[in-house]
């Protein structure tokens, strides 16, 4: 076969393999099946006042887009928008005015709107739209209350034959190819369920360790009065009956964590450690106190009543009531400020199943004796 004819087979293979990629894209384009998807992300979700996030904005389609236009929704009095950025090549990003705002029943009093427009002039070659990053921009948080703020597309900007004055809108090429040749075809098949991006601002508040419901209501105790080596100590919780610290204690700024004592329990000796908004630093600790658990092995028993017994009589001096250790208030069973027989009855009383008080009935009493 000569060279010429080999050159001619050639092309005509590679003319054939386009025309059938051709057919079958036309196959595939459907007007009638246009299907796309909005996604919003955020680098931060969670930002004190004055702190940024990076908002992205992505797309995908099954068709090639001649024209789009994305309005982002967000609540102007908690966040602020800069660095707005819109990376296709023709697209252009902005803040939107009035007609943004049509089908949603928001205004621009409490809600902004970043945005990005884009229309393709014919001849200009097309894409199909892969999540694809349509818009970025940059958000500061404003807000000095605890608040939330949700990033979003609203389902009610969506143009659609009922809503011919819609913002938002994907329109495909309506010949179906990849250079704009033919006006925009509407597309109303738009999933914004993934468009939208829950920014939490904790405003700036000061962490502080406080009850919960459940800590109010049983009567937990948070300490800050007695002599402590800690922070405080906290008591009034039934860790005897299986309960857990954090669902005693809490905070609305920052968390709290709980370190177990040296026998890995939730008992005398375990601390609870206030925790800063960054997730790391440890501002406050307190000490837990089971009262009555003297050596923090989760029980009141014959052990803790030779302890507070030898305490009492002065034959032990490794702790006292005010020596600001949770030995020393787990003892102190009356509140009184005083290591002694009245204590060393108590707890034995316990450790012989004679009396049953509860954590709640210790906790009051003791709250009582130091005055809190």
């Amino acid at each position: 076969m000569s060279r010429s004819k080999k050159i001619i087979g050639l092309v005509l293979a590679v003319v054939m393999i386009l025309s059938t990629l051709t057919v079958a894209f036309a196959e595939a384009y459907n007007p009638d099946d246009l299907t796309a998807s909005i996604t919003i992300a955020a680098t931060e979700t969670t930002l004190e006042p004055g702190e940024t996030a990076t908002i992205t904005v992505t797309a995908t389609t099954n068709y090639y887009v001649s024209t789009f236009r994305i309005p982002v929704f967000y609540d102007n009095a908690y966040i602020s928008v800069s660095n707005i950025t819109a990376p296709i090549t023709g697209s252009a990003g902005t803040t939107g005015d009035s007609s943004y705002y049509t089908g949603t029943g928001l205004s621009s009093t409490d809600t902004g709107i970043v945005a990005v427009n884009y229309v393709a002039d014919f001849g200009d070659s097309l894409s199909i739209l892969n999540n694809t990053t349509v818009l970025t921009f940059t958000i500061t948080a404003l807000s000095t209350t605890n608040v939330t703020d949700v990033i979003r597309c609203e389902s009610g900007s969506i143009k659609t034959s009922t809503n011919p004055n819609g913002a938002l809108y994907i329109g495909a090429n309506s010949s179906g190819n990849g250079t704009m040749d033919s006006t925009g075809l509407n597309n109303e098949n738009i999933d914004i369920s993934n468009a939208s991006v829950t920014i939490t601002i904790p405003g700036g508040g000061t962490p502080e360790l406080i009850l919960t419901a459940t800590g109010t209501s049983y009567g937990t105790v948070i300490d800050r009065v007695s002599t402590c080596n800690a922070d405080g100590f906290v008591y009034g919780i039934p860790v005897d009956e299986g309960a857990s610290i954090v669902d005693y204690v809490t905070t609305d700024y920052g968390s709290v964590n709980v370190v177990t004592n040296g026998q890995g329990l939730e008992s005398t000796g375990a601390e609870i450690q206030l925790i800063d908004t960054d997730g790391s630093t440890v501002l406050e600790t307190y000490y837990f106190v089971m009262i009555g658990d003297v050596n923090g092995d989760g029980f009141i028993d014959a052990v803790d009543a030779s302890a507070v017994d030898a305490v009492g009589s002065y034959s032990d001096f490794s702790f006292d009531a005010t020596d600001g250790s949770a030995e020393g208030l787990a003892a102190d069973t009356n509140g009184d400020g005083f290591i002694d027989a009245v204590d060393a009855s108590a707890v034995e009383a316990v450790a012989s199943y004679t009396d049953f008080p509860s954590q709640q009935d210790l906790a009051t009493a003791v709250a009582a004796g130091r005055g809190i």
